[in-house]
């Protein structure tokens, strides 16, 4: 069972009936991936989801996803529950800048007793968007990050009610962000707090102003053969749920396994052993190399495909790119494509050498 099928067969139970869980919260965090303002009238600000004509919905409202059929089932299925379709949509913000490497949407979710829930969107379709989750190796902050902060502040401040903050991917990491920056303001009134196989932070997260205060109202997801989750990933506990997707597939919600008898994820004990080893590796490469070097690496691979907008493009266009792969380089200078070589050639080392790589990098 997924969340579409859990939203059919649980769908019937109002939140009395049924407290809200995790999956709920997945669901919620899924939502952002759905560009709700599509569905506004002219002056419209918010939605009863019970009130949304999904028939005449544009086809843009679910292309920023590539869960684009999922994402309407699921929001169909929201639609025709008792549980989720007085929920009203609010808040929603969108931002993109291709000069500053930017991609951010979040919407608000307000349930029937007051409270809230806080959804920030994960990587989208666009290459912006990627190369911005790329800026985690070597930027202290993310301007996503950022506007996540302020965001919640200027919803927050409208009123004094309880709410959680998720996301998926890039969008629980912006949850997190957002939940360890709250300060006394707000984090009395924190609920909990969601990050979905979201990557950590480059510098830990014990520093923060609110981590005292609200670790334990963190709850991280992390899937059994996980991928994006292992990226400097800060916290030691973390739920492990298994996922029928592959490589990145399992990163995708909508392959967690949940267990149809008694509504809850099915969780395994721990990471996968081979998952284990090759994000540990990748991530001793990771950190033997310079923030300059990320920083030179990053810029590099998507000066390759700056050609394409969307992963779509990159998939379309691929002979063409790896033609302009030559051409694009060209613009370096010689020290840095030797750098570029060396740091490709030390990946390599990394991923498919002994593991005394790795044990000696982390002594």
């Amino acid at each position: 069972m997924n969340i579409n099928s859990y939203i059919r067969k649980f769908g019937q139970k109002s939140f009395e009936e049924l407290s809200f869980n995790d999956i709920d919260a997945l669901i919620l965090a899924e939502l952002s991936y759905i560009d709700i303002d599509t569905l506004f009238e002219e002056g419209q600000t918010e939605i009863c989801i019970n009130d949304i004509d999904i028939k005449n919905a544009k086809k843009s409202t679910f292309s920023s996803s590539v869960d684009a059929l999922y994402n309407k089932t699921m929001l169909k299925n929201m639609i025709n529950s008792v549980r989720y379709k007085d929920l009203v949509i609010k808040d929603v913000i969108r931002k993109y800048s291709i000069k500053d490497i930017n991609q951010f949407y979040a919407l608000n979710v307000v349930f029937p007793n007051g409270d809230c829930y806080l959804s920030y969107r994960g990587t989208d379709i666009t290459l912006i968007g990627w190369k911005e989750d790329f800026l985690i190796t070597y930027q202290k902050t993310m301007l996503s990050q950022i506007q996540a902060l302020e965001y919640a502040d200027e919803v927050l401040c409208k009123s004094d009610c309880r709410f959680y903050l998720g996301g998926h991917s890039k969008g629980g990491n912006l949850a997190f962000y957002t939940a360890l920056n709250l300060g006394k303001k707000y984090e009395d009134r924190l609920i909990l707090a969601y990050s979905f196989d979201g990557p950590g932070f480059r510098d830990g997260i014990t520093d923060f102003v609110s981590y005292e205060k609200v670790i334990d109202k963190m709850i991280k997801y992390r899937t059994y053969n996980d991928v994006i989750g292992a990226f400097f990933n800060n916290m030691t506990r973390y739920k492990v749920v298994h996922s029928t997707g592959l490589l990145f597939g399992g990163h995708d919600p909508f392959f967690w396994q949940i267990n149809g008898t008694k509504g809850q994820f099915m969780y395994a004990k721990d990471i996968s052993a081979p998952s284990k080893k090759y994000s540990a590796r990748f991530m001793a490469w990771l950190n033997s190399l310079s923030y300059d070097d990320r920083a030179l690496t990053t810029d590099a691979f998507f000066e390759m495909i700056k050609e394409n907008e969307t992963v779509y493009d990159l998939l379309k266009n691929f002979g063409k790119n790896v033609a302009f792969r030559k051409k694009s380089l060209s613009r370096y200078s010689e020290n840095e494509r030797t750098r570029l070589k060396i740091i490709i050639k030390t990946l390599l080392k990394y991923l498919f050498s002994s593991k005394n790589l790795i044990e000696k990098k982390n002594d």
